[in-house]
């Protein structure tokens, strides 16, 4: 995004990081990281994060 807004009209772009009370985590990286017996409970309510760890438990 910021070497096209570069690129495009000259824009220089400041990306500023939230905390992760307010950011997005995608799915896909959460399943990713419980399929490898990562621990998501940080990032999800306690039920989703025992569902996912018997999602996966069997693989």
């Amino acid at each position: 995004m910021a070497q096209m807004n570069k690129q495009l009209s000259g824009v220089e772009t400041m990306f500023i990081p939230t905390s992760s009370a307010h950011s997005f985590i995608s799915s896909r990286l959460l399943r990713e990281v419980a399929r490898f017996g990562g621990d998501v409970t940080a990032f999800v309510p306690k039920v989703v994060a025992l569902r996912l760890q018997e999602k996966f438990a069997d693989e």
